[in-house]
This record gives structure tokens, C-alpha cells and sequence, in this order.
């Protein structure tokens, strides 16, 4: 089912006002002392990380339903030319944004943890390292989050058109053409239309005759 442009357009409208939350309570730290703020920040940006888990797993489970799809349709007959820019699409979503998306989220807690637990870096420098990570990783997963979406809606919408146009019956055969008239313009059997001078045998080339 292909969801409504405005429901969409909502979803990554309330990724980018969660990247805006996210980065103002950065920036609010900062005002603050930087080693009273290390905690916070760390735990923020581990709960973060650990719901983009979740929403990128709905996101992958979408993806391979719409793969599943058109495997269906090129089992039934072939992907169709004009669905072959919406399977790109899935392609760049299943090969690219997704898995790049899973790393991101795979490597942030063990970094997080290298970076809380390196006695090289004083606290201020580990407050000022873990900030720059956590804008760098949120704007990033957010901005493939809304990409593969969107790429999806298209996705959907292309398939769900095709999968229409293959459901509909196909179109009843055309009626036979009538059978040709007999030679002279009679009707078969040598009878003649109602009120044809030469059915009741008063044909004037007859009479001339």
C-alpha cells in the first residue's frame, strides 16, 4: 500500500526536528562545565543510537518486502522496462543507504566507550570529541533515513501500479467479421432483400429484355 505524500513528508519532518532537538541540548551543554556534561552527552547520544536501531530495522524489513515483490512480478512474468528506474532505486536503498545506515549505528557504542575510556584525552578534550561524533552520526543516519524512505514511497508506488495493470483481465477478443456477401449482391440461397424488383422477378433488365 503506498502511504499518502503528507504521511511521508511527516516522517522525515519528524526526523529533522529530532536532529534539531538533539543538536540545540548539544549546544545548551556547552554552556555549561564540559566535565559535568560528558555523562549527559554520552547517554544522549546512546539512546539515540539505540532507537535509529529500531527504526532502521522497520526500515530494512520495509525494503525487503518490496524486494520480495518484485521478485513476484519478474516470476510472473518479468520486470517490466518501466519499473526498471524504481528498481534502482531499491537497489541503491538494499546495497547503499541501509547498510551504511547499520554501520553507523554498529560502530557508535564501542566508540563511544574507546572514547569515554582513553586516559590520553582529558575530560574537556572527551566532551569536545564525543560532541562532534554524536552531530556527525546523527546527521548522517537522519539524512540516509529520509533518503531510503523516500526512495521507497517510489518504490511502492511503481509497483503497486504494475501489480494493478497485471491483476486487470485481459481484454475480450474482438467479434468475428460477417461472412461476405454472395456474388450479384444477393443474399445466399438466391434470395433477395424485401422489395428487391428481382425477388419477385420483375427486374427491369429482365423486362427490357
Amino acid at each position: 500500500m503506498t502511504l499518502p505524500a503528507h504521511l511521508s513528508d511527516n516522517r522525515g519532518l519528524a526526523m529533522k526536528q529530532h536532529l534539531l532537538l538533539f543538536a540545540a541540548a548539544i549546544v545548551a551543554a556547552a554552556g555549561c562545565g564540559k566535565s559535568s556534561n560528558l555523562a549527559p552527552v554520552a547517554a544522549e547520544t546512546t539512546g539515540f543510537v539505540k532507537n535509529f536501531e529500531e527504526q532502521g530495522a522497520a526500515l530494512d524489513g520495509r525494503a525487503k518486502a518490496l524486494s520480495r515483490r518484485v521478485q513476484d512480478l519478474a516470476a510472473r512474468g518479468g520486470i517490466p522496462p518501466e519499473l526498471a528506474p524504481a528498481k534502482q532505486q531499491l537497489d541503491v536503498v538494499l546495497g547503499d543507504l541501509l547498510p551504511r545506515m547499520g554501520n553507523g549505528v554498529k560502530e557508535a557504542t564501542p566508540w563511544i566507550a574507546r572514547t569515554l575510556g582513553d586516559d590520553k584525552l582529558d575530560e574537556g578534550k572527551k566532551l569536545d570529541e564525543l560532541r562532534a561524533y554524536a552531530q556527525r552520526l546523527r546527521t548522517g543516519l537522519t539524512n540516509d533515513w529520509i533518503a531510503a524512505n523516500a526512495k521507497l514511497d517510489t518504490v511502492e508506488s511503481w509497483l503497486t501500479r504494475v501489480e494493478a495493470q497485471r491483476a486487470q483481465p485481459p481484454a475480450a477478443a474482438p467479434p468475428p467479421p460477417p461472412p461476405p456477401a454472395p456474388e450479384g449482391g444477393g443474399a445466399a440461397g438466391g434470395t433477395f432483400p424485401a422489395g428487391d424488383p428481382r425477388a419477385t422477378g420483375n427486374d427491369p433488365a429482365n423486362v427490357a429484355r
